[in-house]
């Protein structure tokens, strides 16, 4: 008995060593080889977005690097979209321990750098955890592409929840901060430059809720709260804000002439901004 032991107890605990070798070199090549490109873009589709990109390169240990990315409106694949110079896509792997598969993205965005993870939550729907740092205004204007050029840095998190019904439907909460923000409205006679500037919103369907947004800076400070009311476009979409203004010295000497096209003088009874978002009343 004890003959057996000994020959036959390091054979079992070999076929077992080497069947959990060879089942864990089956998940990593699986996993690594898995279309995440292929997967992230028919999630993109039902929303109408689109995923574009030059290159596609094994990232190990797990994913796969994609080079020249570009999301954009489906319909408009040449307008204004998401870039990066590099994005690599790989699984989240405490969710494989879940038993479910989650997409973790990262690379550089607009100077800065993005991570962002993406679940399923059940059916149709995705829960999109973001976070974004250093983003160059300048480079993410063209994103709304309004007319209005911006500078400084951008930080930016929050929290989406998506379902195929698009992105109309989209709930979640987006907190933002900003450095030495510089505004510059149309041709760029009026400016303005927030040396810190902050904002936290809510998203529901149909609804960008402001639940704060704060300026400072050499030429004034700005306070806002209110609600935008969202459309297919922003031509059709419309505000409804509260905004209290406190100009400094040099803002006055320096913003007098715009600050007299205002319905009163700026103190403390706020302007109330309501109607279509790109050509608003102020009262």
């Amino acid at each position: 008995m004890g003959y057996s032991g000994t020959s036959h107890g390091p054979g079992r605990v070999m076929i077992v060593a080497y069947s959990l070798w060879g089942l864990l070199l089956f998940l990593i090549f699986t996993i690594a080889y898995f279309p995440y490109a292929d997967v992230l873009a028919a999630k993109l589709a039902p929303m109408g977005l689109r995923l574009s990109y030059a290159q596609a390169h094994f990232a190990p240990p797990l994913g796969v690097r994609l080079q020249n990315v570009k999301i954009s409106a489906a319909q408009s694949a040449r307008g204004p979209g998401l870039e990066s110079r590099e994005l690599t896509l790989s699984p989240a792997l405490t969710s494989l321990l879940l038993g479910q598969l989650a997409l973790a993205a990262g690379g550089e965005l607009y100077g800065g750098h993005a991570q962002v993870f993406v679940a399923r939550t059940g059916g149709a729907s995705y829960s999109v955890r973001f976070e974004a740092s250093a983003l160059d205004l300048a480079k993410l204007a063209r994103l709304a592409d309004t007319g209005t050029s911006l500078t400084g840095k951008l930080s930016a998190r929050g929290l989406l929840d998506l379902s195929q019904a698009g992105t109309g439907s989209a709930m979640g909460n987006l907190e933002f901060s900003g450095r030495n923000v510089g505004i510059r409205f149309g041709t760029g006679i009026l400016s303005v430059t927030f040396t810190e500037l902050a904002g936290a919103f809510a998203l529901k369907p149909g609804v960008l809720d402001v639940r704060r947004l704060n300026g400072r800076g050499p030429e004034l400070a700005l306070d806002a709260h209110g609600a935008v009311h969202l459309a297919p476009s922003l031509n059709l979409s419309t505000v409804n804000v509260t905004c209290h203004l406190a100009p400094t010295p040099a803002g006055r000497a320096r913003l007098g002439v715009f600050l007299r096209l205002l319905p009163h003088p700026p103190g403390a009874t706020p302007y109330l901004i309501r109607g279509p978002l790109m050509m608003p009343s102020i009262s």
